[in-house]
C-alpha cells in the first residue's frame, strides 16, 4: 500500500524539462487525467498534456533572406531589431543559423536570429522589422541601364573607354540603389559607356562628341 501511494504521488509531480512561462493549463484540480494519450505523432511523443510550457528568453526572430544578400551574412552577424509595440526601443540580436536549402519560389532563405529578452517584453507572434548590421565597405556604382546581358547566359558585361576604344568589362550586380547597381569587375575610376552601348563591340574606336 505505501508503494502504490508513492508511485501516486509520484506521478502526480509534473517536473519542467526547461526553465519557462506556463502559457495554457489543460487540467485543472480536480479533474480525472489519463496517461492514455488520444493519439500518438511519428517520434512517439504525446500530442496533448496538461501544461503548454513556453521559453522566449532568448527569442528565436526568423526571416526570410533573398539570395543575393546570404553571401553577406555570417553566423554571430548583429541585428538590429524593432517591435511595433515598442516603436522607440531597438533590440540588439545575433544571426543564429543561416538555412541551406532556398525556396524555389522566392529565391530567398531561411535566416534565425536569437534576441535576449530577459525583461519578456517580446512576445511570441509579434512581428519584427530587422536591419542586418555589415562593417561599412566601398562599392562602385554605375548606371543601371550601362549593364548589359550577354545574349544565352546568365552574364553580365559593361564596356568602358580605354584609349578612345571601347573595351568589354565583365561585371557582377549587386544591390540596387535608385537608378544605379554596384558591380564588381571594375576598379572604380573607368569611363563607363551609357548611351549608344548596344552598336558597340569590343575594341571598337570611340569619338566622343
Amino acid at each position: 500500500a505505501e508503494a502504490r501511494k508513492n508511485l501516486m504521488e509520484k506521478n502526480t509531480r509534473l517536473h519542467a524539462p526547461f526553465a519557462g512561462i506556463i502559457a495554457a493549463v489543460y487540467v485543472e484540480e480536480g479533474e480525472n487525467y489519463s496517461l492514455m494519450p488520444s493519439g500518438l505523432s511519428n517520434n512517439m511523443k504525446l500530442e496533448t498534456g496538461i501544461v503548454r510550457l513556453i521559453s522566449y528568453d532568448p527569442v528565436k526572430i526568423t526571416i526570410s533572406v533573398n539570395e543575393k544578400l546570404l553571401a553577406q551574412l555570417h553566423k554571430g552577424q548583429e541585428a538590429h531589431l524593432r517591435f511595433d509595440a515598442f516603436p522607440d526601443t531597438v533590440f540588439l540580436g545575433k544571426v543564429n543559423y543561416i538555412g541551406e536549402e532556398l525556396s524555389t519560389m522566392s529565391h530567398s532563405a531561411e535566416v534565425e536570429l536569437l534576441m535576449e529578452n530577459r525583461e519578456l517584453l517580446v512576445k511570441p507572434g509579434m512581428f519584427a522589422h530587422v536591419s542586418l548590421l555589415q562593417k561599412p565597405t566601398e562599392a562602385v556604382f554605375v548606371p543601371i541601364n550601362s549593364v548589359q546581358r550577354q545574349s544565352g547566359t546568365a552574364k553580365d558585361f559593361v564596356y568602358v573607354l580605354r584609349d578612345n576604344s571601347a573595351r568589354r568589362m565583365e561585371v557582377e550586380k549587386g544591390i540596387m540603389l535608385g537608378d544605379k547597381v554596384s558591380i564588381t569587375g571594375l576598379r572604380g575610376d573607368e569611363t563607363v559607356v551609357v548611351n549608344g552601348k548596344s552598336r558597340l563591340t569590343d575594341g571598337a574606336k570611340v569619338q566622343i562628341k
